[in-house]
């Protein structure tokens, strides 16, 4: 049996990459037994769902086929079949091909950081992801808003009409997405921070997010960790402090998963949106009395 999820609680989402190029951690998880070392390691340090990933989509990244990516997948995923009752997996691709495959091991979340972008795919496959997403009706896919993939800019000009932008984009692949078949409840948002975006738009839509869910009425998934913006406020050196500083940010305005390198130090932002939750009860029982 599959792990269920609870999309309307607050979940952490380790990562790992089993890639020779990721912009954090590249090479160092490449070999299975590394991979599957570093695997216990984010759930025993309290990660809700794990993604693994095998192609980087960082600015300037070469973007690989399905068989490289497969072969760097397929014994991993083998690897942790067992665990699957115990934690939920997340795979981060872009391939209707790899999605099969995966689901078909135990997967239950499909990130796909091009949105269903036909320009992404091999082979001209265009939206043949969400046919598969479709054919799976207790899994999930992410539709991640970016410019590029991937992205063409590091720090493009701020867009002073950013969240017109990010909604348009979102409700054209919610189409795109429902019209094969993906049901709602089956889609959760992330607005891609880093996605060529800057520190300014960045740090607008952490701030924004509560308005992304009510607008949408979907699940919103954040993955600031370790990312450009962060180290631009905090320094290389404490790249991991500013990640929880700035996953905490968006926690408390609305994010319902972060995506993140250390679980264990991200792992208190539950009891502070319990707190948070507890609080607010609190003071709709005041106005009501």
């Amino acid at each position: 049996m599959i792990m269920e999820l609870n999309l309307s609680s607050f979940l952490i989402m380790g990562v790992l990459n089993v890639t020779p190029d990721s912009f954090s951690d590249g090479g160092k998880y490449l070999q299975p037994e590394k991979a599957y070392e570093h695997f216990n390691y984010l759930l025993n340090g309290g990660a809700d769902l794990i993604e693994i990933g095998a192609e980087s989509s960082r600015p300037g990244a070469t973007l690989i086929g399905e068989d490289e990516e497969w072969f760097r997948l397929e014994k991993i995923l083998q690897a942790i079949a067992p665990r699957k009752q115990k934690i939920a997996i997340s795979l981060d691709t872009r391939k209707a091909n790899i999605a099969m495959k995966a689901l078909t091991h135990g997967v239950k979340i499909i990130n796909d950081v091009s949105a269903l972008d036909e320009t992404a795919y091999d082979n001209g496959e265009l939206q043949n992801l969400a046919k598969v997403i479709a054919q799976f009706p207790s899994s999930y896919i992410v539709l991640n808003h970016h410019r590029g993939i991937p992205p063409s800019f590091i720090n493009p000009p701020a867009n002073p009409n950013l969240m017109e932008e990010v909604k348009a984009f979102f409700e054209e692949r919610i189409q795109r997405a429902q019209v094969q078949g993906v049901k709602k409840s089956q889609i959760i948002l992330d607005p891609g921070l880093g996605f060529g975006k800057g520190l300014e738009e960045n740090i607008r839509l952490i701030h924004a997010l509560n308005e992304l869910k009510i607008h949408f009425q979907m699940p919103i998934m954040v993955g600031p960790s370790r990312k450009r913006f962060v180290t631009e406020l905090w320094g290389e050196a404490h790249r991991d402090t500013g990640s929880v500083a700035i996953s905490l940010l968006a926690a408390i305005n609305g994010a319902n998963i972060i995506r993140c390198h250390e679980p264990k130090l991200h792992k208190p932002i539950h009891k502070v949106k319990f707190i948070s939750k507890q609080r607010l009860k609190e003071k709709a029982n005041l106005v009501e009395l």
